[in-house]
């Protein structure tokens, strides 16, 4: 379905947009003599469509203005209201430089919230192929890029049948060709292949500083149960209790779901390391818990901006 854009809005945290100024033309390099700025500036769009899961790019140009350090908020809006919202943060914008962003219609609405990690890492605040914060998004065995009906060895697609035949991301010869690899390419990321080259599935590092240096709140959003992780700068995001695929069935979610990392189990705080089993997060009503399951499994996949 194709829609068209009627508007970009572009917001900063300080009124740095010109809006009135007055210019001496009788000096020989005439100068814009500032009279009233705003921190939001709106440009019409006129016979802008984008088609679903088509990327288009939308060049803007501010002059005369300095934006070094400052984040801008793009909000694209169609007839109905706001369509994709895309933050641009910690970049020294100068004038004088153009600078473009791609966006497309399978990213709409996702925001990459700062939550005050050490690392600064930016968390998506919605599932990969979620359409708000608390929807569950699509389940992905691990090293796969697409949902399927049926999740186990089988059809998994790093293995020949079984548990014992990996086929990739093998450290233990007993569990296949040894590759050492214990990290997803991003070419196996499903965060990464599903909502473009600006995200990936997080480490189990990155799992663990989530984990580590925020508050996880067990509540109810919009009538879907799940942790509301808040960091230490009060910004936060949602995680849904979302249904997941093990050992071949459909579990409803509700009071318990698991996250995938892109890391194998190597090198894990309390877990012996096995090539057959991915790092994962584990939210139940009463606890979260960071272990190791099957690859082969169905879970949901939250991503972190590249």
């Amino acid at each position: 379905e194709a829609k068209t854009l009627t508007s970009v809005v572009l917001k900063a945290n300080d009124e740095v947009f010109t809006t009135t100024g007055t210019m001496d033309l009788s000096v020989v390099n005439p100068a814009i003599t500032t009279t009233k700025t705003t921190n939001t500036f709106t440009i019409a769009l006129s016979n802008f469509t984008v088609a679903k899961y088509e990327t288009s790019t939308i060049y803007f140009m501010l002059a005369p203005t300095n934006l070094v350090g400052e984040t801008l908020e793009i909000t694209l809006s169609d007839e109905d209201g706001e369509y994709i919202k895309y933050e641009v943060a910690g970049k020294n914008f100068v004038a004088g430089t153009a600078y473009a962003y791609t966006l497309t219609e399978g990213e709409k609405f996702v925001k990459a919230v700062d939550l005050g990690l050490p690392s600064g890492t930016l968390w998506a605040d919605r599932n990969v192929g979620a359409d708000a914060p608390e929807a569950n998004g699509d389940l992905f065995a691990w090293g796969e890029t697409e949902p399927k009906d049926y999740y186990d060895w089988s059809n998994y697609k790093w293995c020949n049948g079984t548990s014992n035949k990996m086929t990739k991301y093998c450290f233990q010869a007993y569990c296949g060709p040894v590759d050492d690899k214990t990290v997803l390419d991003l070419e196996d990321d499903a965060a990464y292949v599903n909502m473009g080259s600006e995200w990936r599935m997080p480490t189990k590092d990155e799992m663990l500083e989530l984990m580590d240096n925020c508050s996880w709140t067990w509540t109810t959003q919009n009538g879907v149960n799940g942790y509301k992780v808040t960091g230490n700068n009060g910004n936060s995001i949602f995680f849904p209790a979302a249904p997941y695929n093990m050992d071949g069935f459909l579990h409803p979610g509700g009071n318990r779901s698991c996250y995938f990392t892109s890391s194998l189990c190597y090198n894990m705080p309390k877990d012996s390391d096995n090539s057959v089993n991915a790092a994962v997060l584990i939210i139940t009503s009463g606890y979260t818990q960071f272990t190791n399951w099957w690859r082969k499994c169905g879970f949901p996949v939250r991503a972190v901006a590249l």
